[in-house]
Parts: C-alpha cells; structure tokens; sequence
C-alpha cells in the first residue's frame, strides 16, 4: 500500500526509512496491530453523548413538486425552505428509530 498524501503548496516527501516502516506497516493484519497502549471503550462512561452535534451535512440542489396549499403553509415562516428540511429530517429520523 502506498500512502499518497495531497499536493499543497508545500510539497514533501518522506524519508527512505519512514516510507519503508509505513509500507511494513500497511501489510499489517488487524490481529498483528498492537493496541495494549488503547484503551478499550467503555459506553457506559459515555454518558450519553450527542451524535453528530458538529455534522453538517451538504446541501444538494434539487427540484421537487409540493402542493401549493403545503407550500403557502410554509412560505409563512422565516427561511421556510430550512423548515421544509427539518421537517424531513424529524421524520426521517423517527421511521430510522422505528426500524
């Protein structure tokens, strides 16, 4: 496996001997990767924690067809077309829990 890091400005390049290592390390199988210095999860020490409190998903032009009287129910609020979106993400939401 040949790791291939992006082109900025700055190119580098790696060392012979670090280039190598990271090779040896790539044909490693799961079972041979030391992970005595981890930790291993605990959830219960989680709390409960926010999933996806920073995600953003991207936004993706699309072109849909609602029925005018939804549409004038909407057009009443502020930012109406963000309203539409979470609406569709509360129900997607409840049909994923309901599975």
């Amino acid at each position: 496996m040949i790791i291939q890091f992006p082109k900025k400005k700055k190119d580098f390049s790696l060392s012979t001997e670090l280039a190598s290592e990271l090779d040896r390390l790539a044909t490693l199988s799961n079972k041979e990767i030391d992970l005595s210095d981890i930790p291993e999860l605990d959830f219960d020490k989680l709390g409960n924690p926010v999933i996806g409190k920073f995600y953003r998903p991207t936004k993706k032009l699309i072109s849909i067809r609602i029925d005018s009287d939804v549409l004038h129910w909407f057009k009443q609020f502020p930012q109406y077309q963000k309203l539409i979106n979470r609406v569709c993400r509360m129900y997607m939401e409840k049909a994923r829990a309901a599975r």
